[in-house]
Formats: C-alpha cells, sequence, structure tokens
C-alpha cells in the first residue's frame, strides 16, 4: 500500500531537495532493525537523480528555469511523498519503486531527485522536481485531474504489479470544509437538509404531502420518473443535493418504503449513546484532562450576556445578531428557525470578532468605520517606508549599526503591520456584512411573527374545540 501527497514549493527550493537527500535518513543502517556489517566500509544510501547530477541538482534547475525564462515564477518546484505500510516493503523495494514512479510519471519532462527515508517504522519517498520541464518550459500543473489520474494511478498501478496492497475508496468523500464544520460541532448544509427531511417525513401521510412539507420549508424539490436522482435546494442559495448523498435510507424509493411504515419506526436507528455521567464526576474529569484542549462554546459572558448592555449603532446590531444565533443554537428560537439562520451559526466566531472590534475603537456607524480604516491605510504606508529603511540599512555592510538589533526592530514592525493589515481586513468585512445582518434581522423577525400567529391559531382552535 503506498499513500502520496504533493506539496507546492513556493521558497527555498534547494531545501527541500537536501531534506529528500539527507544522508542520515537514507542511509541503510538507519532502518528498523537493520544490523550494520562490522565488515563493510561503505554506508548504502537510497538516493537518486533524474535528468540531473546529485552533486548540484539545484543549480541544474535554476538553470533551467533561467533558460527558459520561468526564474521569477511563484511555484518553484513541488515534493511528493509516497509512504508504504510499515513491513510491506523492503528498503531495496521502496526505493525502486520510488525510482520506477519517477521514470513513468516525470522522467520524460522534470528535473527530479529522489530519497528513500529509513528514519521512520514506514519507509516512505521524498520525491522533488523542478516545477519548469527542461524539455519545453512549461510549468506542472498541480490539479485534481493531474492528482487522481496521474500520481496516483501510476502509484497504484506500481503497487499492484509489486503485489501490494491499494487503498480502495469506500464512499464518496466530503469537502474539507464540511468535515471541519462536523469536527468543530458546527451545523453543516448536509446535516441541516437531513434534519429537515426528518421532520418533515415524520409527520408526512403520504409521499405528496412528504414533498409539500418539504417546499413549505423553503425547498425547491426535484423528482419524478424523468429525474434519476431526488435532490432539493433551498431558495436562499446553493446547489441541488441529492438525498441519496445523505445516506441509503433517503433514496427517493427508500423514502417512498419508509412513509409506509408507522411514524415512530421512520427515523433511522442511531447508534446507542451512553449515559451521561453525573455532574460532579463529570466536572472531576474534565479537571484532569488537560487545560490546552480548545473548548467549542457559543457563550456570551460578563455585559454581554446580561442583555442590558448600552449599545448603539453597529455595535447594537451585532449583539442583537449574536442573541439570536446564541437563541438558535440553544434552540430556544422559534421550532421552524429559517436554513439561512441556522447556516450563520458557522459564522459566528467572525461576528463576535466584529462586535468586539467595534466595541474597542468605539465605531457606531460607516462614517467613523470608514475614518478608522482610512488612518489604518496610512499607518500601513507610513511603517512599510520605515521597514524599507531599515532593511536597507541592515543590508549595507559599511553600517556600522548592530545587525541584531535592526534585525529585532524589522521583526517588531512586521508583528505590528500583520496585526494592522488584519483590523483592515476586519473592516472590510464589517462593512460588507452589515447589510445581511439587517436583511437576516428582518427575516428572523418575520419568522417569529409567524410563529406568534401561528400558535394564536392554535390556542384558539383547540379552545372552539374544547
Amino acid at each position: 500500500m503506498a499513500y502520496t501527497k504533493i506539496f507546492p514549493i513556493r521558497t527555498r527550493l534547494d531545501r527541500r531537495v537536501r531534506y529528500a537527500l539527507n544522508g542520515k535518513k537514507t542511509a541503510l543502517e538507519a532502518a528498523a532493525g537493520y544490523a550494520l556489517d562490522a565488515a563493510k566500509t561503505e554506508s548504502v544510501l537510497f538516493t537518486d537523480a533524474f535528468n540531473c547530477g546529485l552533486a548540484a541538482p539545484c543549480a541544474e534547475m535554476y538553470a533551467t528555469k533561467r533558460r527558459w525564462g520561468k526564474d521569477q515564477n511563484r511555484v518553484q518546484g513541488y515534493h511528493i511523498i509516497q509512504s508504504f505500510r510499515p513491513g510491506e516493503v523492503t528498503p531495496e523495494q521502496a526505493h525502486e519503486i520510488g525510482c520506477e514512479f519517477v521514470r513513468r510519471f516525470l522522467a520524460g519532462r522534470y528535473e527530479t531527485v529522489i530519497g528513500t527515508h529509513l528514519d521512520k517504522a514506514h519507509p516512505h519517498n521524498h520525491i522533488v522536481f523542478n516545477a519548469c520541464s527542461y524539455a519545453d518550459g512549461r510549468m506542472f500543473r498541480n490539479n485534481f485531474n493531474d492528482y487522481y489520474n496521474g500520481i496516483r494511478t501510476v502509484s497504484d498501478a506500481l503497487c499492484r504489479e509489486y503485489s501490494l496492497s491499494v487503498i480502495e475508496p469506500q464512499n464518496k468523500g466530503k469537502q474539507y470544509r464540511e468535515w471541519l464544520d462536523e469536527k468543530e460541532k458546527k451545523p453543516t448544509m448536509r446535516g441541516m437538509v437531513k434534519a429537515d427531511v426528518d421532520e418533515v417525513l415524520a409527520a408526512a401521510a403520504s409521499f405528496q404531502t412528504f414533498v409539500l412539507g418539504l417546499q413549505r420549508r423553503g425547498y425547491i424539490v426535484k423528482y419524478g420518473p424523468e429525474i434519476k436522482y431526488m435532490a432539493v435546494r433551498h431558495k436562499t442559495g446553493g446547489k441541488f443535493l441529492r438525498l441519496k448523498s445523505l445516506g441509503p435510507e433517503y433514496t427517493e424509493a427508500a423514502i417512498r418504503q419508509r412513509l409506509e411504515q408507522p411514524p415512530q419506526l421512520r427515523t433511522p436507528t442511531t447508534p446507542e449513546v451512553p449515559p451521561r455521567p453525573a455532574r460532579q464526576n463529570m466536572r472531576k474529569k474534565e479537571n484532569q484532562k488537560s487545560s490546552s484542549r480548545p473548548r467549542r462554546a457559543y457563550r456570551l459572558r460578563g455585559r454581554f450576556a446580561s442583555g442590558r448592555a448600552g449599545y448603539s449603532g453597529f455595535a447594537a446590531l451585532t449583539y442583537r445578531y449574536l442573541h439570536l444565533l446564541c437563541k438558535v443554537r440553544r434552540k430556544r428560537a422559534p421550532r421552524h428557525v429559517s436554513y439561512a439562520l441556522r447556516g450563520e451559526l458557522r459564522r459566528f466566531d467572525r461576528y463576535l470578532a466584529q462586535h468586539q472590534f467595534l466595541l474597542e475603537h468605539k465605531i457606531t456607524d460607516s462614517a467613523a468605520l470608514c475614518a478608522y480604516r482610512a488612518q489604518t491605510k496610512t499607518e500601513i504606508e507610513r511603517m512599510t517606508h520605515r521597514r524599507a529603511a531599515l532593511y536597507r540599512k541592515r543590508g549595507d555592510s559599511s553600517n556600522g549599526m548592530n545587525r541584531a538589533e535592526l534585525s529585532a526592530q524589522i521583526d517588531r514592525l512586521t508583528s505590528a503591520l500583520r496585526a494592522m493589515r488584519r483590523e483592515l481586513r476586519l473592516c472590510e468585512q464589517i462593512e460588507a456584512d452589515m447589510e445581511h445582518i439587517r436583511d437576516q434581522l428582518a427575516l428572523a423577525h418575520t419568522d417569529a411573527q409567524r410563529e406568534e400567529t401561528k400558535k394564536r391559531k392554535e390556542v384558539k382552535r383547540d379552545e372552539y374545540g374544547r
């Protein structure tokens, strides 16, 4: 089994080359369980070079870039790592597979070096190649097609030829943003659609009422004999989501079959959750754990939690919106809160940072925000010129000033510039988000009024029934 990944090299190509050809890592005696033969006088290194020499590969790569006029490109090269399962291959086989991979995928156009590192339990190849082709000067393009139809396909084919195991995908993957939201226990678009489908399905009497229930919640539903996969999309935006991607029990046929069952049996079974420990025991366990672990909790503290803070302008707007999101998070909002508002929970940290920034700098309206942004831009330009002067002083060999002191001043200016640029980006975000927050608050107010009207009608209907 070979696991492959690729990284672009944007700075210091020579460092990656030196790391790949590191003699301490590529020597045979670095392999786990290897006993050095006392009669052996030379160390065996698993390193090779293709289309360039091992003595000075970087010099030849840079010469190729200059020859084709690509020495100013941002990406200098690429670094491929090919890792094998522990105990599945010998050092010789791992290096042989890596060299054959280079011959089939790279050797025809790019200058490449390879080093097989044996300092870990799993042998792995480090392959570093020039982003500029020596044959025609074209740059290597690292995209989805080149990885799956190039790097991964060639590597898997070599593993099969050497009778090694191959990683077979079990199911369809998910986007990194969705995976990260699930890891941080934030709401995801797929999870919200799944929850809405389960709620509507539990109350539906037939397939038509199920579709009607989704439409009432703001979904556009595609289904029918001419539609291969049933799909939904919320009217607030986004792409159509095939219900079969939520699981095998959410296909159109499975939903029709579930509608024939009693309502209490329509919800898909979930694994049993262990009983929650007592509060005292839970606190003891939390105290025993490391205090450095981040806790994801949408909680507003101090004046913010009291609900009596005297804010005005933009700060009041963000304050109201954050409290609304907290209600949604704690499920204290109206029962049928809008899809768009639930999706806003993923931006909670962003809105909280904006609110704190507005309070800290006492910004209440667009004019104050524009003035602060203009002042920040002026300060950034002034500090940039000052840092450039320090760079020139440090590079002047005749200057008698201490280089360490100049470097410390440059580092302080760089840190200050980084913080001011973050504030500048935050100002731009606030200006773009204020109108969006106003619209969301108006939408939430309309939903609350609709919910209140519905409750009053239910009360009147119950009184009439009684």
